[in-house]
């Protein structure tokens, strides 16, 4: 979903910094096309709002040289609060009857009035049956006037909201090309930190999540069955899930599991190793987890245009 939850901002400025913002703290991450990338992490919960953005853009601040005006936030939402629909729509409609239909179904989804939904759309550009597909995103409206009231506390712009999981797989596809390593889709990522999931990547914006066990001995069954559901949902994919990146050390002897990955289901299994050491850190001690980092850095990979 590379589009718009929060269209641009007026005036917006040109330092485009990636934030991580839940329940594993909050992280900020400035990657700028040449020279030397910024990391700045606490690891108080979100439930600390916005004094915990003060105290890490302070120390963001610090560390790159950049003032806070001259900054645009780019923030992921967890998956979980953004719901994704592909309609089919009578082909030459315009932006404003795409609006309003995205609202019906919008509403249709979420439980709310038009009014308390914040929505965009993408045309996908395929023509099926005389119909145009287009992708719907859309949440609570909530959720965004939370990171909006946050920002205007600490006096910083936010330039866009999107999923975390988008946020993961564009920053693990830019991180693993560095070490020549290329992900050919469809490909999963499996997630251990936080809740652990299983992000299945069908292309570079169609990503689904699925929640699994923590129960290391049925992780194969449920990989599997993962897989399975979406299939089904998508008849023309591929028969098998052939790669897998691995990211996070929450699962007890995950060498070994990479292993049975590979020998019993045939995937081929790559481990991330974050490369925080490359980063300029101020983290007061505490590194954020590789899947707290991959979310801000992949948000930092937002540009202005």
């Amino acid at each position: 979903m590379h589009n718009r939850l929060i269209r641009w901002l007026v005036g917006a400025p040109p330092e485009m910094v990636g934030v991580y913002w839940g329940d594993h703290g909050c992280c900020f991450v400035h990657q700028p096309a040449t020279g030397e990338s910024f990391i700045a992490y606490e690891p108080t919960s979100k439930a600390a709002d916005a004094p915990i953005w003060d105290s890490v853009l302070r120390r963001f601040e610090a560390i790159s040289g950049i003032p806070r005006r001259d900054i645009s936030l780019a923030i992921a939402l967890s998956a979980d609060d953004v719901f994704l629909r592909t309609i089919s729509v009578p082909p030459g409609l315009s932006d404003a009857q795409l609006d309003q239909i995205a609202i019906v179904e919008a509403v249709a989804n979420l439980p709310v009035p038009p009014e308390e939904i914040c929505l965009d759309f993408v045309r996908q550009g395929d023509v099926e049956k005389n119909n145009e597909q287009v992708g719907l995103a859309f949440c609570r409206r909530e959720r965004i006037d939370e990171i909006l009231a946050c920002a205007e506390e600490v006096s910083v712009r936010v330039w866009v909201v999107d999923r975390d999981v988008q946020a993961i797989h564009d920053a693990l596809i830019e991180e693993l090309a560095i070490t020549q390593k290329r992900l050919i889709y469809p490909f999963g990522i499996l997630l251990t930190e936080r809740s652990p999931r299983l992000v299945i990547c069908l292309s570079p914006t169609t990503i689904e999540a699925y929640p699994i066990g923590h129960h290391q001995s049925a992780l194969e069954e449920e990989i599997a069955n993962c897989w399975i559901r979406c299939r089904m949902s998508r008849p023309a994919t591929s028969e098998r899930l052939e790669r897998i990146v691995f990211v996070g050390n929450a699962l007890e002897q995950d060498s070994v599991m990479l292993k049975n990955l590979s020998e019993t289901m045939g995937v081929e299994a790559v481990r991330y190793a974050p490369r925080h050491i490359q980063k300029k850190l101020d983290t007061g001690g505490q590194i954020p987890s590789s899947e707290v980092f991959l979310v801000a850095l992949g948000m930092a990979h937002r540009r202005l245009s």
